[in-house]
């Protein structure tokens, strides 16, 4: 419920408890590794992901190697905003993960198309969705299909298409997770210069109530409030920037070196903002 202190506590002292049950074990290893995520310690996390795999593939998960790969390309797309490595780490996740030895239906291709989507390249998206669509059958695509369009938002604006990035989006049908639209469309808006719109649901994201959603807040609770603090500050409300670029630097104040650049021009701009307003 938001209390990560808590939360933490709860899931080392159930990791200890059940040390001797991999697969509890690596559940535990995968929770507090995105609570490092969201502190922007992807060294630790990392590491903790491998160690989760590996007690994943000793008994006899499939799918363990391709998921840590894939998790690594969203960590470098989302939190160090680095394409060039999400998309190494994308190709590297579908060649050592061997897909084939995954069951039809367990096959991530849609996480793996829409990380291709969300880096730029419409091309190796539709790849991945082709390769999808000649290994099930057509009453499976036809129940899967419902629940693309924000993947397919995402090919759209890689594509260059952006109305047809927001009419695609508007047609996802609404789940169980209160926060995934708004962050969503916060994405989308943002990337599409909708700079009012992205901020409105950059907001509704950070203020819904909800169960802690790990995985959200792992790749976008403190980038959340890195953008914030741009947009609110191009837009002239520098007050507010100022208390989103606080927040996003507390978040990453013990963040790995590669992303202190980020956290101390937040910094600066806050305390910039700060002495202009006495």
């Amino acid at each position: 419920r938001g209390n990560e202190a808590a939360a933490r506590t709860k899931f080392e002292a159930l990791a200890e408890e059940y040390a001797s049950q991999p697969r509890v074990s690596a559940w535990m290893l995968r929770l507090i590794a995105r609570l490092e995520l969201v502190h922007g310690r992807l060294a630790v996390a990392d590491s903790m992901l491998a160690e989760a795999a590996e007690l994943e593939e000793r008994r006899g998960r499939e799918d363990a190697r391709l998921s840590l790969g894939l998790n690594r390309a969203v960590a470098r797309l989302w939190i160090a905003a680095d394409t060039v490595g999400a998309l190494q780490e994308l190709k590297i996740a579908i060649q050592d993960g061997d897909p084939e030895r995954i069951p039809l239906l367990d096959r991530p291709w849609i996480w793996a198309a829409t990380i291709a989507a969300q880096i730029g390249d419409a091309d190796l998206a539709r790849e991945f969705l082709a390769r999808r669509d000649t290994e099930v059958s057509e009453r499976y695509l036809e129940i899967e299909r419902r629940y693309e369009h924000d993947l397919q938002a995402w090919i759209a604006l890689a594509e260059g298409d952006e109305q047809r990035a927001i009419t695609e989006l508007r047609r996802q049908p609404v789940d169980g997770c209160r926060r995934c639209r708004p962050a969503a469309f916060a994405r989308v808006f943002d990337a599409t210069g909708m700079a009012d719109s992205a901020i409105a649901r950059f907001e509704q994201y950070l203020s819904t109530e909800g169960n802690f959603n790990l995985w959200l807040d792992a790749f976008g609770r403190a980038t959340t409030h890195e953008r914030l603090g741009r947009l609110y500050d191009e837009r002239g409300d520098v007050e507010i920037a100022a208390l989103h670029y606080a927040q996003f630097v507390e978040l990453w104040a013990d963040a790995d070196a590669e992303l202190q650049p980020r956290v101390n021009a937040a910094r600066a701009r806050m305390e910039e903002i700060v002495r202009e307003r006495g």
